[in-house]
């Protein structure tokens, strides 16, 4: 051991000359406390009785190779560890508790070194409860975390009213949080990387604070950053990518400011939960297994100019009370919709452009109500904005032009108000209202849309009570009462038809052979009454099937073994709505499979399909392939294999389905399938309710499952998804039931 002067000739963190006598950085502001004394250590030294020697404010240099730690290090006032580099200078500890502790007063440096943790005692590798910090150029690994410490396992751990710097460093492989701020320690984390880590790579929690700029979160085992209690720290310029939950992850009352942070790659972008209320500003949020941003729970706060593309979900998705304010976002080519509102949400969307998804550009659900102003809604494949059961809000200064179908649609119960839009080049209709749902329309101008300006299903009403001068190019027309092709009414202007014609038939029709020669993007409107179809619906492009409702045009079939009564499968969209499909007779077989493209299926009812022993499952509806769609309002009964089943990559969306009395699951997704089943009611199942199998990962909310002979819900295999305040109640198998190597995430449910 010597000890002598020292005074370094440049900064340990950025290079740059230092002055003598500095006590900081002049370029990068990195504290240097090591400018006294130093004291030279090899890894013969005790470390514990030799810092007991070194004075406040000193430097402890640390030659390289291995100090072994049999017990925790202990330092008490401020003193600077400098190794020899990382990869060179590395203190092993086999201690519980922790590696090493600070809690004293001045500045605590570590520069150029590794600290790891060894064994199967639970430990984080450092802890800070007092002072400053300095850390530049350090390594933190292998905290352990077990079952009975779940706590445990950090990498670095700084509480209390610590403030500083960590810069250039790795937090790897610790069992807990790669870095966790907590009470109201406020430090600045610059360019670090935090990878492997068993929960997060960085974690705020109560009130922290400070900023993390330009770090590398990756491979983490749940969020890349996660913010919580009522923490609100500023997150700048990180790379947030292949965390297995969330890129970015707001709880509890968190906010702060996340702006132009890179987040891909993770199964979700950006989740706001709780009552979390950040801003987040010109992040770009890409290629998320699931959704981009995620507004659930009573969350807030505002997004603004954010890019959110090539997400396999929604661009971005609000649920529950979440009521954000979303301004200037681009949200583009997503998997599913572009912005989806379910449950009772709200908020206000505007200028916005929401672009090229791969359902529709804007959904409204169950009671959401939002207020969606401004915006530009095209060439989404579906309908531009769409609105489903209750939902409401209004829809006001928008562009929605050129979409796949309508560019605006209602159905169910829906409520919404249209005022001031630009409705133009839209395959079907301008605007539509199907079922019982009442759109209300003022000063709106609807110009060159395939066929209708505006469209009502009896019992459907659009109101334009002002402005109905504006309407251009085609005429209201209510739902068809002739057969063959339809034309508006006498003396008013022709629609062109772009995709299709509407024909309306009765039940002694031979559907098998209408839907054979029927023009791609036609529309079959049937009469209510028994179809007995001679035989199964084979259908390969875009075709819309309506009935007069699920009680009243009902569909009967006699198909062969393993034929479904109807078959998609071609890469066009299935539109299917208000009618009953049974299977009869006694050859095994499915219901309806959707085999290829999407589907949209609407109060529809299955049943009657029938399995066979080491044979064909008899399914109600089967999604399969790499098929999409979205089921709504359906009932899947009484059929001897799974209710509603998605198998291979098929990603369906399930809401307000009825799958009761099932001879197997209720709802099954099994090898890859993912998808979203929310609101659903699953109930009198011989199987479980919900069974999620093989490395099928989908997102199950707020759904009600009771009395099924299984399990409530069961995931095997190497399942995974999410499941949240699902209501499981008096099933036979358990409430919720995990086997084999599945692991997914269970937040509050009951059971």
């Amino acid at each position: 051991m010597s000890t002598g002067p020292l005074i370094p000739p440049c900064c340990p963190a950025c290079g740059a000359a230092l002055a003598e006598g500095a006590s900081a950085c002049a370029v990068c502001q990195v504290p240097l406390p090591g400018l006294g004394k130093v004291m030279k250590l090899d890894p013969s030294a005790d470390l514990h009785a030799a810092l007991a020697y070194v004075p406040l404010g000193g430097v402890v240099e640390l030659a390289a190779g291995t100090y072994r730690l049999d017990r925790p290090l202990e330092i008490r006032h401020g003193l600077t560890l400098r190794g020899a580099g990382r990869d060179a200078t590395r203190l092993v500890s086999s201690a519980a508790g922790h590696a090493v502790r600070y809690a004293g007063r001045g500045t605590f440096g570590l520069l150029g070194l590794t600290v790891e943790h060894v064994g199967k005692l639970w430990a984080h590798v450092l802890v800070v409860t007092a002072g400053e910090v300095a850390i530049v150029g350090c390594r933190f690994r292998d905290a352990f975390r077990d079952t009975e410490h779940p706590d445990m396992g950090d990498g670095v751990r700084i509480a209390g009213r610590v403030r500083g710097r960590i810069v250039r460093c790795e937090l790897l492989d610790n069992g807990g949080n790669g870095l966790t701020l907590l009470e109201e320690a406020s430090v600045a984390l610059i360019e670090n990387v935090a990878r492997g880590n068993g929960r997060s790579g960085i974690a705020w929690l109560d009130a922290a604070a400070g900023e993390a700029l330009q770090n590398r979160c990756e491979s983490n085992g749940r969020a890349g950053i996660a913010v919580n209690g009522r923490a609100a720290p500023r997150l700048v310029a990180n790379t947030l990518t292949l965390n297995v939950r969330q890129g970015l992850l707001y709880d509890d009352e968190a906010g702060g400011e996340a702006r132009e942070n890179l987040i891909t790659a993770n199964r979700s972008g950006i989740h706001m939960r709780d009552a979390a209320a950040p801003t987040l500003e010109a992040n770009t949020v890409r290629d998320q297994a699931e959704s981009g941003l995620i507004f659930e729970d009573r969350a807030g706060g505002a997004a603004r100019r954010n890019v959110v593309t090539a997400n396999r979900g929604e661009g971005v998705l609000v649920l529950d009370r979440a009521a954000p304010a979303l301004e200037g976002n681009s949200i583009r080519l997503n998997g599913r919709s572009g912005v989806v509102w379910l449950g009772a949400a709200g908020g206000r969307m505007a200028a916005s452009l929401v672009e090229q998804n791969a359902n529709h550009g804007i959904e409204v659900q169950d009671q959401a109500a939002p207020t969606i102003e401004g915006n530009t809604v095209r060439e989404n494949r579906w309908h531009g904005a769409v609105w489903f059961e209750e939902a409401a809000g209004l829809l006001s200064g928008n562009r929605i032009e050129r979409n796949g179908d309508c560019g605006m649609a209602a159905y169910g119960d829906a409520r919404p108000q249209f005022t001031s839009n630009v409705i133009g080049g839209n395959a079907r209709h301008g605007v539509a209202a199907f079922e019982r749902s009442q759109v209300a329309m003022r000063r709106n101008t609807v110009v060159d849309n395939g066929r209708l300006a505006t469209y009502a299903d009896t019992g459907a009403r659009v109101e334009a009570a002002e402005g109905t001068a504006s309407l251009k190019a085609t005429a209201a027309l209510k739902a068809p009462t002739a057969g063959g092709p339809q034309a508006p009414p006498a003396g008013e202007p022709q629609a062109p038809v772009r995709k299709g014609e509407t024909y309306r038939f009765g039940p002694g029709v031979d559907l098998a052979e209408v839907v054979a020669a029927a023009p791609a993007g036609s529309t079959i409107v049937l009469a209510p009454g028994e179809y007995e179809l001679p035989s199964p619906l084979a259908i390969h492009g875009d075709l819309v099937l309506h009935g007069a409702g699920r009680d009243r045009t009902r569909l009967t079939c006699k198909a062969a073994a393993g034929v479904p009564v109807l078959l998609h499968a071609g890469r066009g969209t299935l539109r299917l709505a208000n009618l009953t499909l049974v299977r009869g007779g006694v050859a095994p077989g499915p219901v309806a499979v959707v085999a290829g493209g999407a589907a949209e299926i609407v109060s529809c009812r299955f049943r009657g399909g029938r399995s066979a022993a080491g044979g064909h499952a008899g399914d109600g509806l089967r999604f399969e392939g790499t098929a999409r769609g979205a089921v709504r309002g359906c009932e899947v009964v009484h059929n001897e294999g799974a209710g509603l089943a998605a198998v291979g990559s098929a990603s369906p969306d399930v809401f307000h389905v009825v799958a009761a009395r099932n001879g197997g699951a209720g709802l099954s997704f099994d090898a890859l399938a993912t998808g979203i089943a929310g609101w659903n009611r699953l109930e009198e199942n011989r199987g479980p309710g919900i069974a999620v199998s093989g490395e099928a990962a989908p997102r199950l909310n707020h759904n009600k499952v009771l009395a099924n002979q299984g399990p409530g819900i069961a995931y095997t295999g190497a399942a995974g998804g999410v499941c949240r305040h699902n209501d499981v109640d008096g099933n036979v198998g358990g409430g919720i039931v995990v086997t084999g190597t599945a692991a997914p995430v269970l937040e509050g449910n009951r059971e």
